[in-house]
């Protein structure tokens, strides 16, 4: 997603800014937020989600949503040293 596409979503066209960062996020957890809307867009393809930092006021959701989508994407062995106790 563009920033000036999250801008349209939000009704913004003064051409102000929008600061966005993608996640990825699937089943019921992405259907939540995009039906929560603002901070959380949806974005190209089932398993991404936008999310719209300029309104953000949760930053813990964020870095869940972030270290949710890096374990989508790292290989197992990273994410088996990222479960590991002593790494917690």
């Amino acid at each position: 997603m563009r920033c000036d596409d999250a801008a349209e979503k939000l009704g913004i066209s003064d051409g102000r800014t929008v600061t966005v960062t993608i996640v990825r996020s699937t089943g019921a957890e992405r259907a939540v937020l995009t039906a929560i809307g603002p901070p959380y867009l949806a974005s190209w393809g089932d398993n991404l989600l936008a999310v719209v930092l300029d309104e953000i006021s949760g930053w813990t959701e964020v870095a869940e949503l972030i270290a949710q989508s890096n374990r989508m994407l790292a290989p197992a062995g990273l994410v088996r040293e990222l479960d590991a106790p002593w790494h917690q």
